[in-house]
């Protein structure tokens, strides 16, 4: 994925989460956008370019940092981990498919948003948060889960219309290209 679109994509997940979904939809019910970004960047990564993929899942952790008011770099870590977890996952998983993608973003939701619970205290000094805080974490990442699938694919659609494949692991040959 070029960086010019990534930025593009990240710009529109920055003005719709900090715009209207806090506004209009409660902390328990409001998707993770960011983390299916990671997500979809991990999985679409094309072979050996994983550093690539893991500087835009730094970046999309760093933005979703600077407009959090938690320390800077705790998302842009969490996030380069998940994206380094989902990297190693796709060689196991089918990354093209909509329904892996939002498996691995529930996950990496799931757990990041944990450890940030965590970090923040709301974990009472336990390893897992408070259980209402944790009700919170899991309805959350559930519908990240339910938001990613839509997301994938239309991010997919994105990527067919521009002449790229659909996968971006996928050779260029089966488009018509040259590898």
């Amino acid at each position: 994925m070029r960086v010019g679109s990534w930025l593009l994509a990240l710009a529109g997940v920055a003005l719709l989460a900090c715009g209207p979904l806090p506004r209009h939809v409660p902390p328990a019910w409001r998707p993770d956008l960011f983390v299916i970004l990671v997500a979809f960047a991990a999985l679409r990564a094309p072979p050996g370019r994983d550093a690539d993929a893991l500087a835009l899942c730094w970046m999309t952790g760093l933005a979703k940092d600077l407009l959090s008011s938690g320390p800077v770099g705790q998302y842009a870590l969490l996030y380069l981990a998940a994206g380094a977890v989902i990297g190693r996952m796709r060689l196991a998983l089918d990354a093209r498919s909509a329904a892996s993608g939002a498996a691995l973003a529930w996950a990496a939701a799931f757990t990041t948003e944990c450890v940030a619970a965590w970090a923040a205290g709301r974990g009472g000094g336990r390893l897992w948060p408070m259980p209402g805080a944790f009700r919170g974490v899991l309805s959350a990442s559930l519908v990240t889960a339910c938001v990613a699938w839509p997301f994938f694919r239309c991010l997919d659609r994105l990527l067919r219309r521009k002449g790229k494949p659909r996968s971006l692991s996928a050779s260029y040959d089966e488009v018509g290209g040259e590898a």
